[in-house]
C-alpha cells in the first residue's frame, strides 16, 4: 500500500499530468457540445426549451412547424411496433421452424432460435412509455469518449512507467529488497485505479452535461422504451441503463489499462511501446468498425472492448454467438474474453518486469528511424528541386490557371450527372419531388426519414405550385408499411401536411415488395418490387411478387398504374394453386395476385356460374419458402432471406364444389381493367 501511494503522490506532484486530465475531460464535453450543437434536437429541446416544455405540458400550439408531434408520433408508433415485436415474436420463430434451415434441432441455428424467444418472452406485455429520449439518444449515439480515454491511458503510461525507466530510476527501485513484484504492482494498481477514476468522471460528467441539455425524462421507465433499444435483452430502467453504462465503460477502461500496463513492462523502448499499441488499439478499432454483426467473424466485433464501450452496441443490440453448436449470450463471452486477457496481460506484464533489466534500450524499431531520417534527408533535397519545377510550371507558366479551369469544369459536369440529394421536375401534368429519405451513419445503421432542411426546401418548393395539381414523391424507402401495422415513417406526416392540398403519390422502393395502398383518401403510395427479386439471389420478391417493374401512365389527366412481370405480358397477373397443391389451404383453389390493392375486386365462377367473391388471405409465398429451403447459397445469404420474409395481402382463395370441373378467377383493377384465367379441377 506505501508503494500504491507513492505512486499517487508522484501523480498528483506531476503538474503537467494533472493539466493534462483535466483539459482531457474538457476537450471531451467540448466535443460532445460541438457534434450535439449541429443536431434539430439542440435547436428545438435546449435552444427553444420553452416551447418544448409547454408542447409537454399540453399545448400544441407552440409546434408551428410539427417538430415535436413528429417525434411524439414517432414514439407512439415504436410503442405499438414494440408490442407486435414481442407478441408475435413466438409465432414468426414458429414459421421459420417450418423450414428445413431451421429444420436440424441439433443445430445452432435452431437452439438460436429456441434462445431468443425464449430470452424475450418475458418481455411480452411490457408497457413502454413515450417520454423525453433526447438525452438517451445522444448519449448512445456519442462514443468519442474512448478516444480521450486512450489518450489519457498513455500519457498515464509515460509517467507511470517511462518516464522513471528513462530517468534510471526504476532500476534503482527495483535493486531493492523490497522491489520488483511490489514495485510492479504498485504501477499496475495505480494505473487501474487512475484509469477507473477518469472513465467515472469523464461519464458522469457527460451525462451530467446531456442530461442539463436535453434530460431523460422519466428514469423509471424501461430502456426499451426508446427504439435503439428494441432489442435490449436486460430488465433495466432509463437509470439503470445509465448506471450500466458507466460500469460498463470503467471495466472497458480496466482492459486498456491493462494492455497498455503489459506493452510498457514488455518493451523497453518508448517509441516501440507507442507503435505496437496504436497497431494493437488500430487493429481492435477496425475489427469493430468493419466486421458486420450478422457475419461468420461477429465473434471478433463483440469480444472488443470498442464494442463494450458503444451503449447502442452493447445495450441495444441482441446476439448469441456459436459455441460448439450451443448459443451463448455475447455479453458473456465478452466477460469471459477480456476478464481472462485482463488478468493475464498485467500477469506476464509483471513477470517481464521481474526478468529485463529495466533500463531504457534502442530498438530495432528506433534504429530504423535513425536509418529513414538519413535517406529522408536525401529524397528533401530532391522534393525541392521537384517544387522549384512544380512551382515554374503552374505558376511561371500560367499552366494552373488552365488546371483550376479544368477541375471547374470536372465539378460541373460531376454535378450535371450524379446531380442534388433532393430536387424537382415536371412531366406532363405532374410534379416530381425526389427526396433523399435514408439518414445513413455507418456500419449499416440509417433511419429512415426526411431532413428538416428537406421539407423546409419542399415548404418553398410548393408555394409556387397550384392547389390541387398531381404531385409524385419519389424516395427510396416506403412512406408506409402496411406489414407492420400500416407504420409511417417519422417525417411523413409532416410531409404530407405541407403537401394537403395537392393530389399526392408516393414512389418507393427499398422494401423488396410490391404494394399499392392509400395512406389516407386521396393520397396512394406506390412501392415497387425489384426487377432483379430478393436481394439478388430470389427469383421472387419476399411478399411473392414477381420480378417486374411498375408501369405508371398519364392519360386525359388521370394517373393509372399496372405492375408488369419480366419477360412477361400485361396480361399476366395472377398466379395459381389447383385444390392440394398448398398444404394450409388442401380443399381449397388459391390465387396470388400480386398487382391487387384495396381497390381492386377479385371474383370466380364455377363451370361458368358466378359464385361472388373470393377470400382474401394474408399469407407468406409458398413459391419464395420452396425456393429459401432448397437453394444453395452462403447460410448468412439464406438468413437473410429469410429475415427478409414478408407476409402478404394480396392471396385469395375459394373453395369448389365436389363435382366442379373448371375454376375461373376475374380481378377487376381501380380503372375497371380485366384479368382471368381459368383452371381445371377435376
Amino acid at each position: 500500500m506505501k508503494l500504491f501511494g507513492y505512486e499517487w503522490l508522484k501523480l498528483w506532484q506531476r503538474r503537467l499530468f494533472m493539466v493534462l486530465a483535466v483539459l482531457l475531460l474538457a476537450g471531451n464535453l467540448l466535443t460532445l457540445y460541438i457534434l450535439e450543437k449541429n443536431t434539430s434536437a439542440f435547436f428545438y429541446v435546449y435552444e427553444n426549451r420553452e416551447l418544448y416544455q409547454a408542447f409537454q405540458a399540453g399545448d400544441a400550439s407552440v409546434d408551428a412547424n410539427g417538430w415535436y408531434q413528429e417525434k411524439l408520433d414517432a414514439q407512439n408508433s415504436y410503442r405499438q411496433s414494440y408490442a407486435v415485436f414481442t407478441g408475435e415474436m413466438a409465432s414468426r420463430a414458429e414459421q421459420m421452424r417450418s423450414t428445413a434451415f431451421f429444420s436440424d434441432q441439433d443445430s445452432f441455428v435452431y437452439r438460436n432460435l429456441r434462445q431468443t424467444c425464449a430470452d424475450f418472452a418475458p418481455f411480452t406485455g411490457l408497457e413502454i412509455k413515450a417520454d423525453n429520449d433526447f438525452g438517451l439518444q445522444a448519449l448512445s449515439s456519442y462514443n468519442s469518449g474512448v478516444l480521450f480515454l486512450l489518450v489519457f491511458l498513455a500519457v498515464l503510461s509515460y509517467f507511470v512507467i517511462f518516464h522513471e525507466r528513462d530517468a534510471g530510476l526504476t532500476l534503482l527501485l527495483k535493486g531493492n529488497r523490497r522491489g520488483h513484484t511490489p514495485l510492479a504492482l504498485s504501477k499496475l494498481a495505480a494505473m487501474l485505479s487512475a484509469a477507473m477514476l477518469y472513465v467515472l468522471l469523464q461519464e458522469t460528467g457527460t451525462i451530467l452535461f446531456l442530461g442539463g441539455i436535453y434530460g431523460y425524462g422519466d428514469l423509471s421507465r424501461p430502456l426499451q422504451s426508446m427504439s435503439r433499444f428494441r432489442n435490449c435483452a436486460h430488465f433495466l430502467t432509463v437509470g439503470q441503463g445509465l448506471v450500466t453504462i458507466i460500469l460498463l465503460r470503467i471495466a472497458a477502461a480496466v482492459f486498456f489499462a491493462c494492455l497498455l500496463f503489459c506493452i510498457g513492462m514488455c518493451i523497453r523502448n518508448g517509441a516501440a511501446a507507442i507503435t505496437v499499441s496504436a497497431a494493437v488499439l488500430g487493429g481492435g478499432y477496425m475489427l469493430y468498425q468493419t466486421i458486420p454483426l450478422s457475419g461468420g467473424l461477429n465473434w471478433l466485433k463483440c469480444v472488443n472492448p470498442f464494442y463494450c464501450w458503444s451503449m447502442a452496441a452493447s445495450l441495444g443490440e441482441y446476439l448469441n454467438l456459436n459455441l460448439f453448436g450451443k448459443p451463448v449470450n455475447k455479453g458473456s463471452c465478452a466477460l469471459a474474453i477480456l476478464g481472462s486477457l485482463a488478468v493475464l496481460m498485467p500477469a506476464a506484464g509483471v513477470l517481464v518486469f521481474n526478468r529485463m533489466y529495466q533500463v531504457k534500450s534502442n530498438s530495432r524499431l528506433e534504429k530504423l528511424l535513425y536509418w529513414l531520417r538519413g535517406k529522408l534527408s536525401r529524397l528533401s533535397h530532391k522534393t525541392s528541386l521537384l517544387y522549384y519545377e512544380f512551382y515554374k510550371m503552374m505558376v511561371q507558366q500560367k499552366k494552373g490557371i488552365v488546371l483550376l479551369l479544368l477541375l471547374s469544369w470536372g465539378i460541373y459536369e460531376t454535378v450535371n450527372v450524379f446531380g442534388p440529394a433532393y430536387y424537382a421536375f415536371d412531366m406532363g401534368g405532374t410534379h416530381f419531388i425526389v427526396l433523399d429519405d435514408i439518414e445513413y451513419y455507418g456500419k449499416k445503421e440509417y433511419d429512415e426519414r426526411v431532413s428538416d432542411r428537406q421539407l423546409a426546401w419542399v415548404e418553398k418548393y410548393t408555394a409556387y405550385l397550384p392547389e390541387g395539381e398531381r404531385v409524385c414523391v419519389a424516395m427510396h424507402a416506403p412512406a408506409m408499411k402496411y406489414w407492420r401495422d400500416r407504420w409511417q415513417m417519422s417525417s411523413n406526416r409532416r410531409l404530407m401536411k405541407l403537401l394537403s392540398k395537392y393530389e399526392l403519390h408516393f414512389l418507393t422502393g427499398h422494401s423488396h415488395i410490391n404494394s399499392n395502398y392509400d395512406i389516407t383518401p386521396g393520397v396512394v403510395e406506390h412501392n415497387v418490387g425489384q426487377v432483379n427479386g430478393n436481394l439478388w439471389h430470389a427469383p421472387l420478391n419476399s411478399d411473392g411478387s414477381t420480378k417486374g417493374l411498375s408501369i405508371i401512365t398519364e392519360s386525359d389527366g388521370r394517373w393509372s398504374w399496372l405492375y408488369r412481370t419480366l419477360g412477361q405480358g400485361e396480361d399476366y397477373q395472377m398466379r395459381i394453386w389447383l385444390p392440394g397443391e398448398l398444404k394450409e389451404h388442401k380443399p381449397f383453389v388459391v390465387a396470388k395476385i400480386w398487382g391487387w390493392d384495396p381497390c381492386w375486386t377479385v371474383v370466380w365462377y364455377e363451370d361458368g356460374r358466378y359464385r361472388g367473391a373470393m377470400e382474401r388471405l394474408t399469407m407468406t409465398d409458398p413459391d419464395y419458402m420452396a425456393f429459401v429451403d432448397t437453394v444453395r447459397v452462403e447460410p448468412r445469404i439464406r438468413r437473410n432471406l429469410l429475415k427478409s420474409i414478408r407476409n402478404a395481402e394480396f392471396y385469395f382463395r375459394a373453395l369448389p364444389s365436389a363435382d366442379a370441373r373448371e375454376v375461373r378467377i376475374v380481378a377487376t383493377d381501380r380503372d375497371g381493367r380485366q384479368w382471368s384465367q381459368t383452371v381445371t379441377v377435376r
